[in-house]
């Protein structure tokens, strides 16, 4: 899924997510709190750097890894993709209205079920 006004992918607002909460983290650590594979958040780590949302630096005390941080444009993608997310969130409440919980708690056990 795309969150179209700010040109990142959902993945993509995640891992902004998680490194604006925790300025100069690793990969390994973005990957841990998603529970992604290293590789994965390297490349959509890549296309962010590129994208000028995020910066890699050498990282002070792990020196095969990189300290991570969102930039100016990386806040502005979070702001606007944060707006578009809450938006949709409510059409889809407003949709549903009182089955919500209902939907809620049935998409929750299917999120809980082993399918390996």
């Amino acid at each position: 899924m795309s969150i179209a006004a700010a040109d990142v992918t959902t993945a993509q607002f995640a891992v902004l997510m998680v490194i604006d909460q925790a300025p100069g983290c690793t990969q390994r650590h973005v990957a841990s709190i998603l529970e992604q594979g290293e590789p994965t958040v390297a490349a959509m780590v890549t296309r962010l750097q590129t994208s000028g949302l995020v910066n890699k630096e050498p990282h002070p005390t792990e020196h095969r890894a990189a300290s991570l941080t969102v930039t100016d444009a990386g806040r502005t993608a979070l702001r606007v993709a944060g707006d578009e997310l809450k938006a949709f969130n409510n059409q889809i409440r407003e949709a549903l209205g009182p089955d919500m919980e209902t939907v809620a708690g049935a998409l929750g056990r299917l999120m809980s079920i082993d399918f390996r």
